[in-house]
């Protein structure tokens, strides 16, 4: 059985889509899978998502893509102007 990357992102246990259309994809992260590495390690996993934060931010800074956290653990890709 081949997967394809959107099938993934659909059954992926860390991540579930919440919406989708021709201009936006918004989705949660239900599970921390990095947060046992940095606990281990004595450090506080938001730096993780600080980090992870500005470079996605970064690598979309010349599109037309913009990337937004807008809440907790809830995340959105979307084309158009940018913020």
């Amino acid at each position: 059985m081949v997967h394809t990357q959107e099938h993934w992102c659909q059954t992926s246990p860390s991540n579930i889509i919440i919406s989708k259309d021709n201009t936006s994809i918004t989705w949660e992260q239900n599970i921390d899978i990095h947060k046992k590495y940095w606990d281990a390690l004595k450090v506080d996993v938001s730096n993780y998502y600080q980090i992870k934060d500005a470079l996605i931010e970064g690598i979309l800074s010349n599109s037309c893509v913009s990337y937004s956290k807008i809440d907790t653990n809830k995340y959105e890709l979307k084309k158009g102007a940018k913020k």
